[in-house]
């Protein structure tokens, strides 16, 4: 009798510490909110924070998860114990593992808490890297000329009747799509048989960018700044009213090819 007691006695200390030590293992693991939200200098060192606050979350949930399987698992057993002695000690350790979900539950509102943090830190950061990027290549190669879903391919040197050769790249879009600037400069307009509504733009280094087929002007001289909305896509001229396009060129003086500038321009 004595020797089943010990028994007894030695199993529910062994229930106790099966249940109990893993998750406050689990939650000594866990970092602090300032631990994952310390500021960092670069994108990767961000990335690498957020990675690891969403592990950190997904343990703690995973921990509190398992935690209260353990207590319905031994609230289970409570209920189909033979014996009033094994169901007091089953109860306590119930006691136990209640006693601690609460600190478990603190742990993953914490690591919710810095997960959503850190990944607002990688956000913001990807977002001023972004910009400063846009910036960098606006100031570098301009701003894209059509603000709106378009096509093109390298054209310059095609073929053109009469001999001529495409000095531009032809920038297909739906009739209508706006025409920005690509630098800011002073904007000059007209109209010709070839070209239709045109517009060009000297901007302060001297580059001539030259916008033809268009639709319609929005601006028609004046200085104008990076983006500003100078006209819309049309067809006018010699163009195709079936295929409505910005022909684009640049001139530094003579005309060179704007496909590879086209494609480091800003969007």
């Amino acid at each position: 009798m004595r020797y089943a007691r010990s028994t007894f006695i030695v199993l529910s200390a062994l229930i106790v510490t099966a249940l109990v030590a893993p998750a406050a293992a689990a939650a000594a693991e866990l970092p602090s909110a300032s631990d994952i939200t310390t500021q960092t200098v670069s994108i990767p060192e961000l990335v690498a924070a957020s990675n690891a606050a969403a592990m950190a979350e997904s343990r703690a949930v995973n921990t509190l998860t398992w935690h209260d399987t353990r207590i319905a698992q031994a609230r289970e057993r409570m209920v189909l114990a033979e014996s009033a002695r094994a169901r007091n000690a089953i109860e306590d350790v119930v006691a136990t593992l209640v006693g601690e979900r609460s600190a478990l539950a603190s742990n993953v509102a914490q690591a919710k808490e810095s997960a959503a943090r850190a990944q607002l830190a990688l956000a913001e950061a990807q977002a001023a890297e972004a910009a400063r990027a846009r910036a960098q290549a606006i100031a570098t190669y301009g701003l894209f000329p059509v603000a709106g879903a378009n096509e093109y391919i390298d054209s310059w040197g095609f073929p053109r009747s009469g001999g001529r050769r495409h000095k531009g790249t032809d920038i297909m879009a739906a009739a209508g799509t706006p025409v920005v600037a690509v630098r800011e400069g002073v904007l000059t307009s007209g109209n010709s048989r070839l070209g239709g509504i045109i517009l060009w733009l000297e901007a302060d280094d001297g580059t001539r960018y030259y916008y033809a087929y268009l639709e319609a002007f929005e601006i028609g001289s004046g200085y104008v700044t990076t983006g500003q909305v100078i006209g819309y896509v049309g067809s006018t001229g010699n163009a195709s009213a079936g295929a409505p396009h910005l022909h684009f060129e640049i001139h530094r003086p003579e005309a060179v090819n704007p496909y590879p500038e086209l494609q480091l321009m800003a969007r």
